[in-house]
């Protein structure tokens, strides 16, 4: 087992007597199998057996004199001091305190009550196995004492005191007044006056406070210099920036399959569905006007009513919505295109309008935006529960949210809150908006991780990020343009359009993991131009108007509303189809999860630049929503749902089985479990508590584990210190360091720092590549202030390869980074003269480090997990789920399976296809189908096929003239190549041939053609296709158009041959050229209603 950084501090403490600056770890990847547990604290992982968490710096008083300038080596002389390791309690013994008890391994209800036995009461879990637990001091020995509890000891102030507390700029602390605004949360039962009044003696004010059951939380405004010393208070638990919440609209956002779920009459309720009866709350800006009896016209029911049960004006918030952005959500979940041709009396939401996902669903609307247009949100409340109660108690189940404080990855307090709302109502499913912080910052061409918005960290809520759509037009948006024009990307993302390839990524779109290793966004759905509602008290067009009812805007908080709108009719359809009377969040949310698509290999392929990979992956969770595949649309292949509430796993003996019987292999088998966890601790960055575990058991009795499955994600420390010799106050210092392991995150700088005049100079962290020398400058951020102390400053940079020195360069002279005289391990740099040089020193400069690191079985931190078998055996599955720790119990969970029940098809049978939405009457005159060689086709139509993979089928069909019609029939033995790949090729009788053109969605264009799976599920272009899987060939050919052969309006003919092209032949095409004038809503209309068609057609 390797050394960690306490277990250094405390030999070379006892046995060197030297005065230890910070510890040093062995430059190796930490020890992924973590058979000690240990305990995950932010900015370190330690057993506390060998060192106590807490700061890992041992500095010499902060008055000291001592110092190395610029060009000076010389020793400096040294004072003598002794400091706390373990239980550094006051000299007055108190009457309770609070503690961190870790137990021996998976804890068990016995243990706890055992504890409370002894007065303990329990607070956060602490991964692994450990809670911070409140216990009188009298009861510690006891306590200790217990054969299960492995360590106890004090809740140290270090560990209360968020690393982003000091992250602000000098201009912005300028701006403040040299005051911060920070949020401070206490322990449950903490009287809140004395709190305030312990705040305002160390120099703060108090603008606001509330309490709750899960405890106390305070709105403080404090100096930056006096803002450490509110650790100190007795009962405070945590102390954070105050967040600053933005909406999240800076891109756009495109299409959603989703519209033909409802479209159909559903055989057990005898109903479609539209959203009827579900109200999902909208926090943003506002809606319209702000009054409910004018607002927008699609927002009403169609009959001179409002469907807007209630706009909530929160304290500082603006009553009309001035930025656009609040009217625009709303639309996307719930409007019904009234101004743009629907008629919601009638049930019509023609192609033509401009209707929400849920176009009959009631609104809950909360007003929090600015008057002045801005994407700032000042109404939001500090405490979130004041957002969700009210919601709940109006009869909202979904809470959908576009906004969010930036962050990189953190698990903050309103993380812990939003846990904390949805562990307790388990009914009430919120969304988060991923964020727009999807940045190439080392210029790789690869979208750089950590960068989620809070509260979308939160391990309850949906997190949704953003996918390309296919809109290409000049007056859609902002489709013409490329990412580049946007933001600092290399290629390929740089000159990539910001939305022709619905198979990929958003760029802005942020990614994951979240600090604590978790798969965050869980979801995404499309996100580059989306047309929506337009207020009528907003100032500007987002990304282009439209007309005076409609514009265009986007980011995730438009794939977010997309996706609200789609867990509405999703549990309108547990409820009324499937008979759930109240489905749990957990069954929502796992359900959406189960049913989305992979975009793997992403836009730019399965080369270097490939950030997409096989689901869930930190770009796309486990891919774009497809409700589609989260219902029983298909006959043949069936979805089950287990909401398991009662009776649920309250220990680590829980077990149960769930069977699964398995036709055939057309399809995969697919389980996801998910489950509401208990909220997680701040001090621990979030975490997983209750671990509960899945597993799938084979027909021929093997098993399989969680697709992706992954460890406690773990820190590495460098710093190459062994004692401390002074501080330098040159301007420039740093220290050469090369990661365990790529690719990894550059999380934070630990900093032993000395500043004792307490001045407010500017400070910066500086990354720069190194290759035999200092290279280019790759990260960099300034502090307007740093107290003496150690203190780890956030940076979440990605680091492909490569070392790196991280530098320390600051504006004045009156602070300095401790160092130790000598540098022998020749790491330790120095800027002298605009130039960096090897220095006689060594800073004391840590960096950590952070890998992620996959799992041999089980995954050990996401609350969803799920099992993805790709060609199944035929036969019965068993799904097992069971608890591997259960702290905090009892806990239920949701659990989606699904696989092919029917046969496949395996003929060529040729038919109209009656997915087509709004097709016309179609009769066969003729159809036949024949197997001529490729050498044949090629010799008599002039094709360039290497080979042909269905057979030569022709049609005659009889329509209405000038309409267009689709045909589809059955192949299997298709090559495992991309979908578009592929030639459909027009036979003419001339001996001539004309190419179809692969659609980039179900789009009933002239000239089309698309592969579907056996379940009618679109194929995307750059698909790998399964070589034993069946697939439909759908083609569209329009009366009189191109592809029709016979010149007799109303009747077209239509030989054609599916085949490959040799390298240098003739190509497939894109289906929407420039000047196309599809909105994003139609292209949703389009692909929906088919879909509905396709399930009205298999019912009847």
């Amino acid at each position: 087992m390797r050394l960690s950084c306490f277990s250094v501090v405390i030999q070379l403490f006892l046995f060197c007597t030297v005065f230890i600056l910070l510890s040093s770890h062995s430059a190796s990847a930490a020890d992924s199998a973590l058979s000690t547990p240990k305990l995950f604290f932010q900015n370190q992982h330690v057993d506390p057996l060998e060192s106590t968490p807490g700061s890992s710096l041992v500095l010499p008083n902060a008055t000291s004199s001592s110092s190395v300038k610029s060009g000076d080596t010389s020793t400096a002389s040294k004072e003598s001091f002794s400091r706390r390791l373990f239980f550094s309690a006051p000299a007055v013994v108190e009457e309770y305190d609070y503690y961190v008890v870790q137990f021996s391994g998976p804890v068990q209800s016995a243990w706890k009550e055992s504890l409370s036995g002894h007065g303990a009461v329990f607070y956060d879990y602490i991964p692994q196995y450990a809670f911070i637990i409140k216990l009188g001091t009298a009861k510690v020995s006891a306590v200790e004492g217990l054969n299960f509890v492995r360590w106890l000891g004090k809740y140290e102030a270090d560990l209360k005191l968020s690393s982003d507390v000091y992250d602000i700029t000098p201009g912005k602390l300028k701006e403040q007044g040299s005051l911060l605004d920070v949020k401070v949360v206490a322990f449950p039962g903490e009287n809140v006056s004395s709190l305030e009044q312990e705040i305002r003696t160390a120099g703060g004010s108090v603008l606001s406070s509330s309490s709750s059951e899960w405890g106390v939380q305070l709105e403080v405004r404090i100096s930056i210099q006096e803002v450490g010393g509110l650790k100190d208070i007795k009962g405070v638990k945590w102390i954070e920036k105050a967040p600053e919440h933005r909406t999240n609209n800076n891109i756009a956002v495109g299409i959603i399959e989703a519209r033909s779920v409802q479209d159909k009459v559903w055989p057990v309720s005898g109903s479609k569905f539209f959203g009827d009866g579900q109200i999902v709350a909208v926090c943003d800006s506002g809606i319209d006007t702000g009054d409910v009896d004018t607002l927008h016209e699609d927002f009403s029911d169609g009959q001179g009513g409002s469907r807007v049960v209630s706009n909530n004006v929160f304290s500082g918030a603006s009553i009309k919505d001035c930025s656009g952005h609040g009217t625009h959500v709303a639309g996307i979940i719930a409007g019904n295109g009234m101004k743009s041709g629907s008629s919601p009396v009638d049930n019509k939401f023609p192609s033509t309008c401009y209707a929400g996902i849920a176009p009959k669903a009631g609104l809950y609307v909360q007003s929090v935006g600015a008057d002045d247009g801005s994407s700032r949100l000042p109404g939001i409340p500090s405490d979130l529960s004041k957002l969700f109660q009210p919601a709940f108690d109006a009869g909202a189940r979904i809470h959908s949210n576009s906004w969010g404080t930036s962050g990189a990855g953190d698990y903050d307090s309103e993380c812990v809150t939003v846990d904390q709302f949805m562990w307790s109502n388990k009914d009430f499913l919120i969304l988060f908006a991923a964020g727009n912080a999807g940045y190439d910052k080392d210029q790789d061409g690869i979208v750089d991780v950590y960068c989620i918005d809070t509260p979308a960290t939160a391990k309850n809520c949906l997190s949704v990020g953003a996918s390309e759509s296919y809109r290409t037009g000049s007056k859609e948006g902002f489709a013409a343009r490329s990412w580049g024009e946007f933001r600092t990307y290399a290629d390929p993302i740089g000159s990539d359009p910001t939305s022709d390839k619905p198979y990929g990524v958003a760029a802005f779109s942020s990614r994951g993991p979240t600090i604590d290793g978790r798969y965050k966004p869980e979801v995404i759905a499309p996100g580059t131009n989306l047309l929506s509602t337009r207020s009528s008290a907003q100032y500007g067009n987002g990304w282009g108007a439209f007309n005076d009812d409609y514009y265009w805007s986007g980011g995730t908080s438009m794939a977010t509303p997309l996706v609200s709108g789609t867990a509405a009719i999703l549990r309108e359809y547990l409820i009324k189809e499937e008979g759930i009377a109240k489905p749990s969040a957990a069954l929502l949310k796992t359900g959406l999860i189960h049913g989305a698509v992979s975009l793997a290999p992403g836009q730019y392929g399965s080369g270097a630049a490939q950030e997409v990979h096989d689901t869930p992956d930190d770009a796309q969770g486990w891919g774009r929503v497809n409700l589609e595949a989260s219902v029983n649309s298909d006959a043949r292949y069936k979805v089950e749902y287990h909401d398991v509430k009662d009776s649920p796993p309250s220990d680590n003996t829980y077990l149960q089985n769930f069977s699964f019987e398995v036709v055939n292999d057309g399809k995969p088998f697919k389980a996801t479990l998910g489950w509401t966890d208990y909220p997680g601790s701040t001090a621990a960055s979030g975490g997983l508590v209750n671990d509960l575990d899945l597993r799938v058991k084979q027909p021929d009795g093997s098993w399989v584990y969680p697709d992706n499955a992954v460890s406690l994600s773990p820190l590495t420390k460098y710093l190459y210190v062994t004692s401390v010799s002074g501080m330098y106050k040159g301007k420039a210092i740093g220290v050469r360091v090369t990661p365990p392991s790529y690719p990894c995150t550059l999380e934070s700088v630990v900093l032993a720092f000395s500043n004792s005049e307490s001045v407010a100079e500017e400070v910066s962290i500086v990354v720069y590549r190194y290759d035999g020398g200092v290279g280019d400058e790759i990260f960099r951020k300034s502090f307007a202030y740093i107290p003496s102390g150690e203190y780890a400053l956030p940076v979440g940079l990605t680091i492909a390869d490569g070392s790196v020195v991280v530098a320390v360069e600051k504006s004045g002279s009156s602070s300095g980074v401790y160092c130790q005289i000598g540098n022998p391990t020749t790491r330790g740099l120095v800027k002298v003269g605009g130039l960096w040089q090897q220095a006689s020193i060594t800073p004391g400069i840590g960096v950590t480090f952070r890998t992620k690191v996959a799992a041999t079985s089980f995954d050990r931190l996401n609350n969803t997990v799920s099992v993805t078998i790709d060609k199944p055996q035929k036969g019965t599955y068993t799904a097992e789920v069971t608890a591997y720790n259960i702290p905090v119990g009892p806990q239920p969970y949701a659990l989606v399976m699904s696989a092919m029940t029917g046969d496949t098809p395996t003929s060529g049978e040729i038919e109209l296809n009656t997915d087509q939405p709004d097709a016309p009457t179609s009769t066969f005159l003729s159809k036949s189908r024949e197997t001529p060689t490729v050498q044949n086709v090629n010799t008599v139509y002039g094709t360039a096929f290497e080979n042909v993979y269905s057979d030569q089928s022709a049609f005659c069909v009889q329509t209405q003239a000038g309409r267009v019609v689709s045909i589809r029939y059955a192949a299997t033995g298709l090559p495992e190549v991309k979908a578009n790949e592929l030639t459909l090729a027009k036979l003419f009788n001339n001996g001539t041939n004309t190419q179809f053109k692969y659609a980039n969605f179900e789009d009933y264009t002239d000239g089309n053609w698309w592969l579907t799976d056996v379940s009618g599920k679109y194929v995307d272009p750059v698909r790998a296709l399964n070589a034993t899987a069946p697939y439909y060939i759908v083609s569209v050919v329009k009366d009189g158009g191109p592809y029709d052969e016979n010149p007799d309006p109303g009747v077209i003919d239509d030989p054609q041959i599916l085949g490959m092209n040799r390298a240098g032949g003739s190509g497939t095409g894109c289906t929407v050229g420039v000047n196309d004038e599809y909105s994003p809503l139609l292209l949703i209309l389009i692909a929906c209603i088919s879909f509905a068609l396709r399930l009205r057609r298999k019912n009847e």
